[in-house]
Parts: C-alpha cells; sequence; structure tokens
C-alpha cells in the first residue's frame, strides 16, 4: 500500500485532468476510472491505455493498481 500511496503523491493526482480520454480511442483498449478522497474530497480522473495525453505519473499510477489486482494471492479461492 505505501507503493500505492507513492504512485498516487508522484502522479500529483489531485492536480490532474478529469480525463485522458481522446475523442477517437481507436481500437479496443482498457478504459480506467480512478477516483481518490483526500481531506474530504473526492477526485476522479479517466484514461484509456496508451492515452497520447497521459502524463507519466499517471500512467505509472495505473501500472501500480494494476500491478495491485494482479498480484498473487489477492484473490481468494
Amino acid at each position: 500500500m505505501a507503493g500505492l500511496a507513492d504512485a498516487v503523491r508522484a502522479a500529483d493526482f489531485m492536480a490532474l485532468e478529469d480525463s485522458y480520454v481522446p475523442k477517437d480511442t481507436c481500437c479496443d483498449r482498457y478504459e480506467y476510472t480512478i477516483t481518490i478522497v483526500a481531506n474530504s474530497q473526492p477526485k476522479t480522473v479517466r484514461t484509456i491505455d496508451i492515452s497520447p495525453t497521459a502524463p507519466p505519473g499517471l500512467i505509472q499510477l495505473v501500472a501500480a493498481l494494476n500491478g495491485l489486482v494482479s498480484a498473487p494471492g489477492l484473490v481468494s479461492q
């Protein structure tokens, strides 16, 4: 969880634009909607895989989240 918190800070999440989804999404891509609450204020940001406008910090945050949901042992069987 510390790594995730670091990724949120590195992305400067609360200062990001609300969307990095281009008008033409072209191909079959994953869409990500991330909501974080800081100081009781929610912030939601949307992006897609390989968004040409997403800043590097947001791309790294998406990678960190994907790493968490695909971590072995995360899902009980």
